[in-house]
């Protein structure tokens, strides 16, 4: 235990121990770094806090007259220096700034094996649509009705009704009335009548769709699917594989969308679906 020796310093206890603290930190850092890491010597300049004020001061700067940022303008701000510090070249450096972005303008894609995945799970998906019989999936072992499922349904609800929304804003729904209403139930603007349409009601600020049944039936099918997958398989790269030939096993129960861009609708909506989930996987 270190104690300060000379007792007439004006140290307050909270410093004393601060300082005890901090010192007893750092030698252990310097034994664990020299002993395990292979370390000669620490310098200590930034193992204090100074660094991250420094960043966080860096960050309410950037927003100008705002030094309070919001999660959604810290995230921003972060992205946009660390795009900044890779361009900009550190302070005596022998390299200018445009010599660096001109390199990393100039990177191609290395990982041809993450290009070929998607590829070939862009083929499996077509493959899906134009041979698949569309019939429900309840007669299948995994499926489970709603009673006895654990899929939270007014959750589900209220997440495939931002399916929908994105896409009539970046499919091809944005354009095709049928296709729009195909996803979308008609009731968005009339007295809800399900506890899920009470449910995006209670949450709506004037942005969310309640879907219709059909787009419902395709996202609880393929989620379903999902969960079924991840009892039996641990969370790895492969994951969207496994559940695509589970998919082409068992088929898709419907499609959504006008009789020309049903196969359009169905594979975008797909696509953003299991991407977007495989996030919370």
């Amino acid at each position: 235990m270190l104690e300060i020796q000379d007792k007439n310093l004006r140290f307050t206890s909270q410093t004393e121990r601060g300082l005890i603290v901090s010192i007893k930190g750092t030698l252990d850092l310097i034994q664990f770094l020299s002993q395990n890491v292979g370390y000669r010597y620490l310098m200590t300049k930034r193992i204090n806090q100074d660094t991250l004020e420094h960043f966080f001061g860096i960050v309410r700067q950037a927003c100008g007259s705002n030094q309070h940022p919001d999660p959604r303008q810290f995230v921003q701000i972060y992205r946009l220096m660390s795009c900044y510090s890779l361009i900009k070249p550190p302070r005596g450096s022998n390299v200018s700034g445009g010599d660096i972005l001109k390199t990393l303008i100039d990177i191609k894609p290395t990982n041809e094996e993450d290009i070929q995945k998607k590829a070939d799970l862009e083929i499996k998906l077509d493959n899906l649509l134009v041979n698949c019989e569309f019939e429900v999936l309840s007669d299948h072992l995994y499926f489970e009705n709603e009673n006895q499922s654990n899929i939270d349904k007014s959750a589900l609800t209220y997440f495939v009704g931002y399916v929908a929304r994105n896409a009539k804003k970046h499919s091809i729904a944005k354009n095709c009335t049928t296709c729009f209403n195909s996803i979308v139930s008609s009731n968005n603007q009339n007295i809800p009548n399900t506890d899920e349409e009470r449910f995006i009601n209670l949450r709506n600020e004037g942005h969310l769709f309640i879907p219709t049944e059909n787009l419902m039936e395709l996202i609880y099918n393929l989620e379903t699917t999902i969960i079924h997958v991840l009892k039996n398989y641990k969370m790895n790269k492969h994951i969207l594989d496994h559940v695509m030939d589970e998919i082409s096993v068992h088929g898709i129960s419907t499609k959504v969308g006008c009789a020309n861009r049903q196969h359009q609708l169905t594979k975008y909506i797909v696509k953003f679906y299991l991407n977007t989930r495989m996030i919370f996987a």
